[in-house]
């Protein structure tokens, strides 16, 4: 299996395993921060995105992803999609760690 693949299958295990059934799925909406690279990098950022359009495509989820332009925006890119109509959000790349954890402390309950 490649790495691609494999990538698309866990970001869609992830966003399913959040939800307690398919009824839910409408109602559900994950949210994915890129680093740098954008969504189009042929890279991390973009298997990631597949992951969640596959999401969207066989469970009815909605998606929608914050593109970051400089290292500056992960904590912001990651700060406003907090408290709103995200179930889950994905950040992706390690570049993105220490404003994940940052985030993820702060706000257990999200």
């Amino acid at each position: 299996m490649t790495k691609t693949k494999t990538g698309r299958i866990v970001t869609a295990a992830a966003v399913a395993a959040t939800w307690a059934g398919a009824s839910l799925a409408a109602d559900f909406s994950a949210c994915q921060v890129t680093d740098t690279g954008g969504i189009d990098d042929n890279s991390f950022n973009q298997t990631a995105w597949k992951g969640v359009e596959d999401a969207v495509s066989e469970f009815g989820v909605t998606g929608r992803y914050l593109e970051s332009t400089a290292e500056t925006d992960y904590e912001a890119n990651i700060n406003s999609l907090l408290g709103g109509e995200c179930d889950i959000i994905i950040t992706v790349g390690f570049l993105l760690g220490d404003a994940t954890k940052k985030a993820a402390e702060a706000n257990p309950e999200q």
